[in-house]
């Protein structure tokens, strides 16, 4: 039988970041083991958390949020930033955190 696991939010903690071909990131929920990640654009994002600010490390090989979806990512508890690109023009990404899926 399925398991119906939904996604819980942390109210109050999500942001925006707007992307571009130049990485950028945001600190995000340290101590949290979920994030909930919208592309609100028309351009592919990738992503990659980290414990330290991962401006330089982000590359187009990393999780793919496609253009115009959500998806719902785990992360180690001692990763506090998120860092995003989008190697096809500007984007913006939200991200809030929560637990469940």
């Amino acid at each position: 039988m399925a398991q119906n696991v939904t996604f819980a939010p942390h109210f109050g903690t999500g942001v925006s970041i707007g992307t571009t071909a130049t990485s950028s990131s945001t600190s995000i929920g340290l101590g949290d083991k979920t994030l909930c990640l919208t592309n609100r654009s028309a351009v592919d994002i990738y992503v990659r958390t980290s414990s330290v600010t991962p401006t330089v490390a982000i590359a187009y090989n990393d999780y793919l949020v496609p253009s115009y979806n959500q998806v719902t990512i785990s992360k180690s508890a001692d990763h506090g930033y998120l860092g995003a690109v989008s190697p096809d023009g500007s984007g913006i990404l939200h991200v809030i955190a929560g637990e469940g899926y």
